[in-house]
């Protein structure tokens, strides 16, 4: 059984409502997933960026901003060095 199905690159808010609002069945017809993760990609092309609101709102109870969490690192990661090692 799918725990979590990823879904990513639809190119409208409908299209993310309808996969994320969709049960997906095996062979012998039980349902074999019906939560989505909603993958927001910064500066993607397709996919439409929502918030955390939106993306309940659409039936999305999970999603992740990769380059977003990645910003945050890095900045988090610059304060601490500077704390370290002062600049000369």
């Amino acid at each position: 059984m799918l725990e979590l199905m990823f879904y990513s690159s639809l190119a409208s808010g409908e299209e993310m409502k309808a996969f994320a609002t969709s049960s997906f069945t095996s062979k012998n017809g039980k349902i074999v997933c019906t939560e989505k993760l909603a993958g927001m990609l910064e500066g993607g092309e397709r996919t439409p960026m929502l918030n955390p609101v939106e993306l309940e709102e659409i039936g999305s109870m999970v999603v992740s901003y990769p380059l977003y969490l990645i910003g945050i690192s890095i900045s988090t990661l610059e304060v601490g060095v500077e704390q370290v090692i002062p600049y000369q």
